[in-house]
């Protein structure tokens, strides 16, 4: 690989098919990346576009940044599967990385109940999933938006985790079925939204980073929002309250955000924009053998706005990374196809969009989204992570404003009282009931993505 090698996928149109790229949980920051963090975080540093106290790290070492990704793993504990009831398999739901996800009826303490059963290989990143799932078991209050692992046991070389069955399959299903019909997007799409922010600001709260939202990872049960998948989820902070940068492309293209393409090498040529400070984090262009780039850069002490410069790519900090997916996952939901295939500037439809505004793009394209919704989309769309909003500040947008009265659904830990707001398991079946005469939901694995990016004009 050249020294001036980016991390910038080949682009596909298979949405739906795309997986993450990191085969490992592990790899997320490599030993070498850990090393080039603490050089670039060994003092700490301001983006430009936020306030002094608002803190993005501090010092770094290479021990801290491994001691981060192996957190969520240590927290994963299994159940023995000779005391946890019986299985009936009913059919298969879907493929994931290195298994498959089974429709279950599950038998324990005289219930039966439906359950979604994903047996895999016992990797860094399932194991990392079953860690966060286990934390999310020991809160008090759960937002329902967020799907619920039953339990998790291994058998063998895999492990097993027995979820919460959602019976509507994922949005991006729902999404294409409708564009295949020529439908209409659904008038749910501001609840979806809604819900789907409610899930990941609590996670966030928690200091859970997802790295991985997408309309394939977002399930429907009755009609309301279950997101899942953490394998590649991190900290968002360390436990100072240092915010963590990470360097490892993750995710589908798609979804990305044009910070999480981060070089290879341990210093860029760029072009800092006006209102860059030195010795600040900020998102700059650079050009690397012909190829044109946006990565965030800590810039050197001396550096004057609009004049190239040598700097230390920094890394991506997660929560404006989930941002921008939500807002990728909202302009699909919206004009049924996605903005780009991936946000580099080697992609013509991202570098349209960069240079012309979300509003532009969704002009031309003459989609249905307008006034309030189009203000949001094109906030969470913001090319410079420092300009995107929180989680918190996007439930607060107008947009959403109709339903900041309603309340979220919770799950309450066991042994916490249940109240009006925590709603049963819908999936409770009477002892004996026929399995095998339910029908399955809508998996996105049965067949490839149809939707393309649409077409750009001058």
């Amino acid at each position: 690989m050249s020294a001036c090698a980016m991390r910038c996928p080949s682009a596909s149109l298979d949405l739906g098919c795309q997986a993450s790229s990191g085969s490992s949980f592990a790899t997320a920051l490599s030993w070498r990346d850990c090393d080039k963090w603490a050089s670039a975080w060994s003092r700490c540093a301001t983006p430009d576009d936020q306030e002094p106290q608002e803190q993005v790290s501090t010092t770094a070492r290479a021990s801290d940044c491994d001691v981060s990704l192996r957190h969520y793993p240590a927290l994963a504990r299994f159940d023995r599967l000779s005391s946890e009831g019986h299985f009936a398999r009913v059919g298969i739901l879907g493929e994931c990385i290195g298994g498959q996800v089974e429709l279950n009826g599950w038998q324990a303490e005289e219930v039966c109940q439906l359950v979604a059963v994903k047996r895999a290989r016992s990797t860094e990143e399932i194991q990392n999933e079953v860690g966060i799932y286990c934390l999310l078991s020991e809160q008090q209050e759960v937002p329902q938006y967020i799907l619920k692992m039953h339990l998790a046991f291994e058998l063998g070389s895999d492990v097993c985790l027995v979820l919460e069955y959602a019976d509507g399959g994922d949005l991006f299903t729902v999404c294409k079925g409708l564009k295949r019909e020529g439908s209409e997007m659904p008038k749910e799409v501001m609840r979806w939204t809604w819900q789907l922010l409610q899930a990941l600001q609590y996670l966030h709260d928690l200091n859970i980073g997802h790295r991985d939202v997408s309309l394939e990872n977002v399930l429907l049960c009755h009609g309301d929002v279950r997101v899942m998948d953490f394998g590649t989820s991190v900290r968002t902070h360390d436990s100072s309250g240092g915010l963590l940068r990470y360097f490892r492309t993750v995710g589908k293209p798609y979804y990305r955000s044009p910070e999480c393409y981060v070089p290879e090498q341990a210093a860029v040529d760029v072009l800092p924009p006006a209102g860059s400070r030195p010795g600040k984090v900020c998102l700059a262009c650079g050009n690397c053998g012909g190829q044109e780039f946006l990565t965030e850069v800590l810039l050197p002490a001396a550096v004057l706005p609009n004049e190239a410069c040598t700097a230390k790519p920094c890394g991506y900090a997660v929560p404006p990374v989930d941002v921008f997916a939500c807002g990728v996952c909202l302009f699909v939901l919206a004009t049924g196809s996605p903005p780009f295939r991936q946000a580099t500037l080697s992609d013509p439809h991202f570098k349209w969009l960069h240079a012309n505004g979300v509003a532009k793009v969704v002009e031309t394209w003459r989609a249905p989204v307008a006034g309030e919704a189009l203000d949001l989309l094109t906030w969470m769309l913001q090319p410079n992570p420092a300009r995107r909003p929180t989680m918190k500040e996007c439930l607060e947008h107008p947009w959403l404003a109709g339903l900041r009265s309603e309340p979220v659904p919770v799950r309450f830990a066991e042994g916490v009282r249940r109240e009006s707001t925590c709603l049963e398991d819908p999936w409770h079946l009477p002892l004996g009931f026929d399995l095998l005469g339910l029908p399955l939901g809508p998996s996105c694995s049965s067949e490839p993505a149809l939707l393309e990016v649409g077409a750009l004009t001058a």
